[in-house]
C-alpha cells in the first residue's frame, strides 16, 4: 500500500505529553537498534523488502516489541487491542491524533516509519520500494549516507553547531548530546515538522529548527561546528526534495564547500557529504575539491574522503535501481538513459561520492589531506581517531627535520603485519608486506626492505635520529642518504597513526 494510501501525515508535537508518553512506550517495549535487528534478523539499515515480510511475520511474535515492529519497520497491520497494548501510556486515540498511526476498517497501521538508532528514534516517511509512490516532499529516514556522516563528525563540546539539510533531524540530535545550541535548517517544510517531531521525541530541547534553503536562514551568524548531508546527488531530475538539489551537475556541492567557511567560528569544523565531477585520471579524483576550498575568501585546513568513483553509467544504474526493484522496467531504463544523457552533455568523465572536513584557521598556511575510505563501516569512535591524526599534523607542522630527529617514538598498538609469501626457488617469500591500522580510516601502509629496517629499529626509547642511523647499519647505507629518504616516510607514519611520538 503506498503512503498516499495511508493518508500520509506529519506527526505532531502539539502535546509534548504525548510525544514522551511515545517515547516510554518504545522504551518499555525494548525497542532499541539491537533488539530489532535481532528479531529482524536484518542488516544495520533494519530494512524489510516486501518479500522478506512473511517471514519477518513468523519472528515477531504478539508481545509489544514485536507490534512496535510490525507498526513502524515492516509495513504490517495489528488489531486495535495489540496496537492500545504496545502503545500504552499512549492512547490509541492520541496516536491517532498524533499522526503516527492510522485506523483502517478493523487494522490499525503505522503512519510513519521509527528506526532505533543508537540510544535514539527517529521517525520518517514510510517508504516504498517503488519509488514512484513516493511523494516529491518525502521525508527520508535513516540511510547509510547518516550513518556515514555521523561516524565522520567530530565530536567534541561546542557552543553552537548547524546541522543543513536536517532532513529528520538525525545530525542535529547527535550534534545536540555535544553542542550547547544546534539549529537545524531544511527547505522541506515537512523534514522540518519531522526534525521538530524527532527533538521532541528524543528529549533534545536545545535544537532549533527552520525553513530555507543553504545557508539563507542563517545568514550573519557563524558555528562552531556544520554537519550537512545536503541533497548531493548529481541529478538531471528535481524528482525528490532530499535527492535532487535542483542545482546543474555538482554545483550544490561546490557551493557548500565554497561557502561553509564563512559560517564558521576560528578553530570550528564543517564535516559534510558531497559529490564531485572528475576526470578520467582516478589519481586526479581531489583536484576539483582543491579548487572549492580555494576559493574560500577564509584559510581552511582540508581533508577529502572519497568512498568511490562511479563511471556516467554506473552512476545512473546506482540511483535508479529502486525502479527495476519495483519491476517497473521502462521507467528504469528511461531513467538511465536521461541521466546517461545528461552527463555526456555535462561532459562527465566520472562522478566521486565521499565527506570533507574543513577547518578554518586564522592563519595563512593551511593543509591539505587526501584518504579513502574503508569499503567497511567506520567505527563509532572514527571522528575520534581522525582529530587526533588532525592533531598530530598540528605538531608535524611546528617540527622541523632537525628537531623531528631528537623526538623518540613508539609503535601504535592497534596494528598489525600482514604479508604475502609465495613459494619461490625452493622456499616461501615474502612478496608483499603491510602495516594495517583498524582505527579510524583503517589505513594499510607498504613495508618494503628499508622500511622495515626502520621500524626493526624502533623500541620506545630511541629518537627518530637513531632509528635512522641503525636502519642506515642494517642497509649497509650512508646516513645522511637515509636519513633524507626515510624521514617523508616516518612522518607519514606518524601523520597515519603507525608511530606515535612520545
Amino acid at each position: 500500500m503506498s503512503p498516499d494510501a495511508r493518508h500520509r501525515t506529519t506527526p505532531s508535537t502539539r502535546r509534548p505529553d504525548s510525544v514522551a508518553a511515545l517515547r516510554r512506550a518504545f522504551l518499555n517495549a525494548g525497542y532499541t537498534f539491537s533488539a530489532v535487528r535481532e528479531v529482524l534478523g536484518a542488516d544495520e539499515t533494519l530494512l524489510v523488502l516486501p518479500h522478506q515480510v512473511p517471514l519477518a511475520n513468523r519472528r515477531l511474535g504478539d508481545g509489544p516489541l514485536g507490534t512496535l515492529i510490525r507498526l513502524f519497520l515492516v509495513d504490517g497491520a495489528v488489531t486495535s487491542e495489540q496496537a492500545t497494548r504496545a502503545l500504552a501510556p499512549l492512547s490509541l486515540q492520541e496516536a491517532i491524533n498524533m499522526g503516527v498511526v492510522s485506523l483502517g476498517r478493523s487494522r490499525v497501521h503505522g503512519a510513519i516509519r521509527v528506526i532505533p538508532a543508537d540510544d535514539f528514534l527517529f521517525a520518517s516517511d514510510l517508504d516504498s520500494v517503488d519509488p514512484s509512490d513516493l511523494a516529491p516532499d518525502f521525508v527520508m529516514g535513516v540511510t547509510e549516507s547518516s550513518r556515514l556522516l555521523a561516524r565522520l563528525t567530530v565530536r567534541r563540546p561546542v557552543e553552537t553547531a548547524l546541522d543543513m539539510g536536517t532532513g529528520c533531524g538525525f545530525q542535529a540530535i547527535f550534534a545536540a548530546q555535544h553542542a550547547e545550541r544546534v539549529v537545524a535548517t531544511d527547505v522541506n517544510p515537512r523534514a522540518v515538522a519531522f526534525a521538530r517531531f524527532n527533538a521532541s521525541l528524543n528529549g533534545a530541547t536545545n535544537i532549533e529548527v527552520r525553513t530555507g534553503d543553504g545557508f539563507a536562514p542563517v545568514e550573519g551568524e557563524a558555528f562552531d561546528l556544520i554537519v550537512c548531508n545536503p541533497p548531493f546527488v548529481i541529478s538531471p531530475d528535481r524528482s525528490f526534495t532530499y535527492r535532487d538539489s535542483g542545482r546543474s551537475g555538482d554545483d550544490v556541492s561546490h557551493e557548500l564547500v565554497r561557502e561553509a567557511p564563512t559560517y564558521l567560528r576560528s578553530g570550528g569544523y564543517a564535516n559534510m557529504l558531497v559529490s564531485w565531477i572528475h576526470g578520467m585520471d582516478d589519481d586526479d579524483w581531489p583536484a576539483p575539491l582543491r579548487a572549492w576550498v580555494a576559493e574560500s575568501p577564509y584559510t581552511c585546513d582540508a581533508w577529502f574522503f572519497r568512498k568511490g568513483s562511479y563511471d556516467p553509467l554506473a552512476y545512473a544504474v546506482m540511483w535508479n535501481q529502486r525502479l527495476a526493484l519495483a519491476n517497473q522496467m521502462p521507467k528504469y531504463v528511461a531513467a538511465v538513459d536521461r541521466w546517461t544523457r545528461y552527463f555526456e552533455h555535462l561532459g562527465v568523465a566520472a562522478l566521486a561520492y565521499g565527506g570533507v572536513w574543513l577547518r578554518r584557521r586564522d592563519s595563512e598556511r593551511s593543509r591539505v589531506r587526501v584518504d579513502e575510505l574503508p569499503e567497511t563501516a567506520l567505527s563509532l569512535d572514527a571522528a575520534s581517531e581522525l582529530v587526533r591524526l588532525v592533531e598530530v599534523d598540528d605538531r608535524l607542522e611546528g617540527l622541523s627535520d632537525a628537531e623531528l630527529l631528537e623526538r623518540v617514538v613508539s609503535v601504535s598498538g592497534d596494528q598489525r603485519l600482514e604479508q604475502v609469501m609465495r613459494w619461490s626457488g625452493g622456499a616461501f617469500r615474502t612478496v608483499d608486506a603491510s602495516l594495517v591500522r583498524d582505527a579510524g580510516l583503517k589505513p594499510r601502509a607498504g613495508v618494503d626492505p628499508p622500511l622495515a629496517a626502520v621500524l626493526a629499529a624502533v623500541d620506545g626509547s630511541r629518537s627518530i635520529g637513531q632509528i635512522l642511523e641503525r636502519a642506515a647499519q642494517a642497509l649497509g647505507g650512508e646516513p645522511e642518504a637515509v636519513t633524507a629518504q626515510a624521514l617523508p616516510a616516518v612522518r607519514e607514519l606518524l601523520s597515519h597513526g603507525f608511530l606515535t611520538l612520545t
